[in-house]
Parts: C-alpha cells; structure tokens; sequence
C-alpha cells in the first residue's frame, strides 16, 4: 500500500511470467569434433601421409566426440561401393567385417556410410528418437537412442571420398 495525497491505492505484483525455455546450447564436444575433423583436412593438405593423418585424427575425434563405436573406413571403389578399414573401436573383429560388406551392425548404420559416399554429405543423427523414421529401419537405431555421425573425407583437388568417419554415442551434452 502507498499514499498518493489523501488517497491509499493498492499496488499488486504479478507473479512472474514464466518464461520460455532457453535453447540449448551445441555441446562442447561436437565443436572438439569439428576441430578433429578440421585438423584432418589440414593434415591431408599438407605432405604428410593421407593415411596416418586420417588414423591420427580419428583417434582425437573418436575421444572427443565421447564415440561408443567408431570406425575409420578407406573408400577403395564406389561402383560398387568397396571399403577397408582402417581403423575401428566398439566393434568386434565380425562387426568390423560384416560393415565392410555393408551389412547393418547394432551400433552402424550400413545405409549412412553409402549415403555419405554416395553424396559427399555429412550424415547426422543428433538422436535416433526424433530422426522420424522407425528405429528397426536402420541397424544404429535400435535399442536405446543414439546420436550418429558420418561424415566423408574428400580430396580436396578432385572431391572425391577417400574415407568415411563413423562415430556412433548416446544422444546428448
């Protein structure tokens, strides 16, 4: 209550309007990511050799994007598509090798890595549960949720792709 002369008036607050979530903010670690990937391009652009930059910056990639599996795959061919791997982590030895023949893998989708070839696009899964498709459609959807990457390395004077990076972990920060 306040007096204004000789007349009293109410002042009332309004409780708070509340106020609508904040977006959230990208992980720190999908940036530690770019900057593996980033630091790989540039380690192919120099002189040193193609496949120890890729083996190199796979395993800072691999740790910083937290990946449960994780695969390295040389591109040998596109018609038909032929890969080997270079290197790989999560996945036994008869994972690995059923990835190669493009086989789906709990944990590894066969038809992101052709598609990543096949388009030269990064192919992204920021949560399997919203990716609006039904999770038993694709072998890195099953079971509980997960957040997918796979992304191509190409010559940068040709464009074409060398190899694939795979990298497959729980959805989140």
């Amino acid at each position: 209550v306040f007096r204004c002369g000789r007349r009293r008036a109410l002042a009332t607050v309004a409780p708070p309007v509340p106020q609508a979530p904040q977006p959230v903010p990208v992980p720190e670690r999908s940036h530690d990511l770019l900057r593996a990937l980033t630091s790989a391009l540039q380690i192919l652009g120099s002189a040193r050799d193609a496949t120890a930059a890729l083996t190199e910056s796979f395993a800072h990639a691999a740790r910083a994007f937290g990946a449960e599996k994780a695969l390295l795959l040389r591109v040998k061919g596109t018609d038909p598509l032929e890969l080997e791997s270079i290197r790989a982590s999560g996945l036994a030895f008869d994972e690995v090798k059923a990835c190669l023949q493009g086989l789906p893998v709990p944990g590894v989708s066969a038809s992101r890595i052709r598609r990543a070839v096949e388009t030269g696009e990064p192919q992204l899964v920021e949560n399997s549960q919203f990716d609006g498709k039904h999770a038993s459609e694709t072998g890195s959807l099953t079971g509980r949720p997960h957040s997918v990457l796979c992304a191509p390395v190409s010559d940068p004077w040709t464009g074409s792709v060398l190899a694939v990076l795979y990298f497959q972990t729980a959805p989140g920060p």
